[in-house]
């Protein structure tokens, strides 16, 4: 086994908290919460890198019309404030796969880490697009699927056969607490 690190994608107040507004927030937000800080826990315990993913778009007046949120600097963009943060290890993005942002790959490099973990959302979006991302750069992912959670619940299971289409893993929050 090599090196690991668990990646948290987009659990932001505009996603999940606070400052979500319809149709918004998430559904299944508290049991998605619960379920990450699980892994969180974990990897803490097992000393397992925990790395923040933040979905950002440029703070301008076209932005703030338009979206409206995860305005980079705001409130919104934070990390939920119900999420546990046990690192410094904090990443920003403007596109939907997470190693858009150089930085996150140079940081996995410089610590030998070869095996990803995915916890978040959304998992139509940039769960997805994280995970091929880090699938083509050579990594063994491993999306934990009862940690991941979408708009519509019941595209969940077309969307698992998506993620093993690409060779990605799948494993259960129990499945994860045995391989960490």
């Amino acid at each position: 086994m090599g090196n690991k690190a668990l990646l948290v994608v987009d659990i932001q107040e505009d996603n999940t908290g606070r400052t979500a507004r319809k149709p918004l927030p998430y559904k299944n937000s508290f049991e998605l919460i619960n379920n990450v800080n699980v892994v969180i826990n974990d990897c803490k315990e097992k000393e397992t890198v925990v790395i923040y993913i933040k979905h950002e778009i440029e703070n301008n007046l076209f932005n703030r019309i338009l979206a409206g949120r995860l305005i980079k600097s705001s409130d919104g963009s934070e990390i939920d404030s119900k999420v546990n943060i046990i690192s410094n290890y904090i990443y920003s993005k403007n596109k939907g796969d997470a190693f858009s942002n150089l930085k996150l790959g140079d940081f996995l490099e410089q610590r030998s880490i070869n095996e990803v973990f995915i916890v978040g959302l959304d998992a139509s979006a940039c769960v997805l697009k994280t995970s091929i991302g880090a699938k083509n750069r050579g990594y063994r992912v491993v999306v934990l699927k009862d940690a991941i959670t979408t708009m519509n619940m019941s595209k969940m299971p077309k969307l698992l056969n998506k993620y093993l289409e690409h060779g990605i893993e799948l494993a259960t929050i129990e499945e994860f607490q045995k391989l960490n």
